[in-house]
């Protein structure tokens, strides 16, 4: 018994070694027949889980160089630069000791040192810069003071630098976008930078506002790429094919900006801004014929090289700021009025006051009584523009409204345009729509609907993009486009007579826009606003938007200008002159312009633009021959040029006055005929302070031409209007002249 168990037990081992072994052999076959099954699966399709492995392998062992697309450069109409491509650098400071070796350190050792030297280079305060230098962090950057800085700005400062032998100062390169004129139209304009992907090999360029983001796609163009193969060290095979896809480089965006007319508007601006800190302001020049935009500008604005002031605000007032426009709208109600037959200026009518459902409509004064309607546009009477629209009829007015543009887009080539609103719901206030209160606009809507008064009558749509072009100079115009004809060329001559009249008119609001030798076609405007805080508007000065609407000269516009101020401080002035104060200086220069153009005839023309030569160093008669070579003039005697204005290589324009400066004592020039801006320019270049009495050009200073001066001196300037002197600028150096001054220019 015990032998057989002994031998059922070893037959029973034996077996399951037998199953054991024949189970291995079927999963070995198994997983021969599988792994046979996909090597043979991967070799007729190449690919694993989807990986195509011959791209894989190409990858693994390829290159790939992004070739970048040159954005497109913004130029001005008369092809002159307004946004382009450049390198730019940032400035860090290394401050730890951990990144340097014994034997050259590359940290700051002498944080006073060098603050001294970057002081002569940032805009930056030297405490400022100490304050970086000194701080905790192992390295630091210096913001906007110490970013977009320029080839030439970091050569200097690696220069000096090095000659004091200090260290721990480093510069990143980065693609940046170059705006030369500085503050320049700049919400219309817009900004580019460099895209926030930090993980991004390279960081293109992207338009975040204005025109840059409204056209960024034409402007930015599509990467190219080179491929080649490498080894296994990541070197290039030699004799290895490129594969290479050509960059296509951005389109060009050519403007309707005059630059020279941009650069005055912002001087202007800036001038206006510091003396009465409205909490808005516009103004824009605008092609009468064409409704092209010749320059316009706002504050607040900001520096798009130093992005200093870009967080007061992201609006562009042109397109996207509402507001009810006042009195300026009147011009549309005598426009319908008078295309309707119903306005007839010798009629008589009651002002002061008039009940209209339930609410009461006043003048702003109601003592003038039994007037005239033409004496009413004149006064700008509120009750005269309501009774003609009730005479009209609510709905025909209404259908005017429309056939302006107002409560619809312009389409004009900027991003979030605004349209407005009119909601003309109740009696009393479609009324008020006839005096611009109860309807919202944008300055652009008040804009084209003034072409329609200037055109004959044809509404055009005001256009900042006058073409575009490609590398190859292939250049598309940008076409005039009609929006209509809403009243008769009768019509909208008669509304420039009417409005001519209210100039020339001792009762009129708008006889501070008077100007001798050409006739002015102007509508003033004083619009309440809403009072956040109450939700009623306000009632009081300085609470409102002083604004005016011409069009120059009447009999046959070529210009309109459009300026609204909305809640300057007022000390010794009221807001409707400090309107007038902008637009008699951009009239001016205007008129100034158009009669330098008669006088030019048909004879030799002057270069339009020339570039700056260096002059410093150079003695004064080798300075005049190289400027003389460029149909410029010197003004002034001295011995060696130390200083120039404008600098070496910047483009001069048509009438810019040019400031040398030499060794000697600092003197100051004849200054008569000079502009209020030019004269700021000359502020800026040397230690002087103008005080400025009256508008137009300088007839009397407080001291002398020729006398010595000391820096910080103030000379007290009378400006008046050009009929109201005599000079002796002859046409060919109001062409542009140079101006000589002796002394060195004192730093601040």
């Amino acid at each position: 018994m015990v032998k057989f168990k002994k031998h059922h037990s070893k037959n029973y081992a034996k077996r399951n070694r037998k199953i054991f072994g024949w189970l291995l052999f079927s999963l070995s076959g198994l997983v021969m027949v599988s792994f046979i099954i996909r090597f043979s699966f991967i070799m007729l399709t190449g690919t694993v889980d989807g990986v195509d492995l011959n791209q894989l392998g190409t990858s693994l062992h390829s290159i790939g160089q992004v070739i970048e697309a040159r954005r497109g450069t913004i130029f001005d109409r008369n092809e002159q630069t307004i946004a382009t491509d450049a390198l730019s650098y940032k400035m860090i400071a290394v401050l730890t000791d951990a990144w340097s070796p014994i034997e050259k350190p590359i940290h700051i050792q002498d944080p006073e040192a060098v603050a001294d030297v970057l002081d002569e280079y940032l805009t930056m305060k030297k405490s400022e810069i100490l304050d970086k230098l000194t701080s905790s962090a192992a390295q630091v950057e210096f913001g906007a003071g110490g970013s977009n800085l320029s080839y030439d700005q970091k050569n200097k400062i690696e220069e000096a630098l090095k000659a004091e032998g200090l260290t721990g100062i480093e510069f990143q390169e980065s693609q940046s976008r170059l705006y030369p004129n500085g503050v320049f139209a700049s919400h219309i304009v817009g900004l580019a930078q460099s895209d926030s992907d930090e993980k991004a090999d390279n960081h293109h360029l992207e338009g975040v506002m204005g025109l840059e983001h409204h056209f960024d796609d034409l402007l930015s163009g599509e990467d190219g790429v080179q491929h080649y193969q490498k080894d296994g060290d990541g070197y290039a095979l030699p004799n290895e094919k490129e594969q290479r896809e050509e960059a296509v480089d951005g389109m060009n965006l050519h403007l309707t900006l005059d630059r020279r007319l941009q650069v005055f508007l912002e001087n202007v601006l800036d001038d206006q801004d510091k003396l009465y800190h409205p909490a808005n302001m516009t103004a824009t020049v605008m092609d009468a014929k064409t409704g092209e935009i010749l320059a316009t500008s706002q504050r607040p604005t900001f520096n798009p090289m130093t992005k200093e002031g870009l967080d007061d605000t992201w609006q562009t007032f042109l397109t996207e700021h509402e507001f009810e426009p006042g009195s300026t709208l009147k011009i549309f109600t005598l426009a319908a009025a008078i295309e309707e037959g119903i306005f007839n200026p010798n009629e008589f009518y009651q002002s002061g006051q008039y009940r209209v459902d339930d609410g009461v409509v006043n003048d702003w004064n109601r003592d003038w009584g039994t007037i005239t309607y033409l004496e009413g546009l004149h006064r700008s009477s509120n009750v005269a523009f309501v009774k003609l629209v009730e005479k009209m009829g609510y709905e025909t007015w209404k259908s005017y409204l429309d056939r302006f543009g107002f409560g619809q887009l312009t389409g004009i080539s900027l991003p979030n345009e605004q349209m407005g609103s009119n909601p003309f719901n109740w009696e009393l206030q479609k009324a008020n729509t006839a005096f611009g209160q109860g309807i919202t606009v944008t300055a652009m809507q008040m804009l084209q609907a003034m072409t329609a008064i200037t055109n004959d009558g044809e509404m055009i749509q005001p256009t900042i993009v006058s073409g575009i072009s490609d590398q190859t100079g292939a250049h598309r115009e940008v076409a005039i486009t009609s929006k209509g004809h809403p009243i008769s060329p009768e019509t909208a001559h008669q509304v420039l007579e009417y409005l001519a009249q209210g100039v020339e008119s001792e009762q009129g609001t708008a006889i501070g826009y008077l100007t001798e030798g050409t006739r002015i076609a102007t509508k003033t405007g004083t619009a309440q606003i809403i009072n956040p805080e109450t939700g009623s508007y306000y009632m009081t000065a300085p609470n409102f938007i002083y604004s005016s609407l011409s069009a120059f000269p009447s009999e046959d516009p070529n210009y309109v200008v459009y300026i609204t101020v909305q809640q300057p401080q007022l000390i010794d002035k009221t807001g409707g002159m400090i309107v007038q104060e902008i637009f008699h200086r951009l009239k001016d220069r205007l008129l100034m312009k158009e009669q330098s153009i008669v006088a030019e005839g048909d004879g030799p023309q002057p270069a339009e633009v020339v570039e700056m030569p260096d002059v410093v160093g150079l003695s004064v008669q080798e300075a005049q021959e190289q400027l003389n070579n460029q149909r410029l003039t010197v003004i002034g005697n001295g011995e060696v040029i130390n200083a120039q204005l404008p600098k070496p290589g910047t483009t001069i324009y048509y009438g810019e006055r040019l400031f040398l400066q030499t060794d000697g004592p600092l003197t100051l020039p004849d200054l008569t005929g000079w502009s209020r801006n030019d004269l700021l320019r000359l502020q800026e270049f040397i230690d002087i302070t103008f005080n400025f009495e009256g508008e137009g050009y300088v007839n009397e200073q407080s001291v002398e031409p020729g006398l010595v001066i000391e820096p910080g001196t103030t000379v007290s300037v009378t400006l008046s209007q050009p009929n109201r002197f005599e000079t002796e600028t002859s046409p060919d150096e109001l062409w542009n002249e140079s101006t000589f001054i002796q002394g060195e220019v004192s730093n601040q």
